[in-house]
C-alpha cells in the first residue's frame, strides 16, 4: 500500500513540476493581462460559498 502511494504521489508530483515548467517566469498579473475574463473563467459559486481560483496561477488545464 505505501509503494502504491510513493508512486501516485511521485506521479503527481512530476505532473506539478511539468505544469510549473510551462509557466516559467508568469505572474499573476501576466495573466490577468493575457486573459481579461480570467475573473469569470475561474470564479465558482457552490452551497452560498464564492470561490476565485483568478487569483491562483491556474489555467484551463486544470479545469476537469
Amino acid at each position: 500500500m505505501g509503494s502504491a502511494r510513493s508512486s501516485a504521489e511521485a506521479k503527481a508530483r512530476a505532473a506539478l513540476d511539468v505544469h510549473r515548467a510551462a509557466f516559467g517566469d508568469t505572474g499573476l498579473r501576466d495573466h490577468f493581462a493575457q486573459d481579461p475574463d480570467r475573473v469569470d473563467r475561474l470564479t465558482t459559486e457552490a452551497a452560498g460559498l464564492v470561490v476565485d481560483f483568478s487569483r491562483h496561477v491556474a489555467d484551463r488545464s486544470e479545469e476537469h
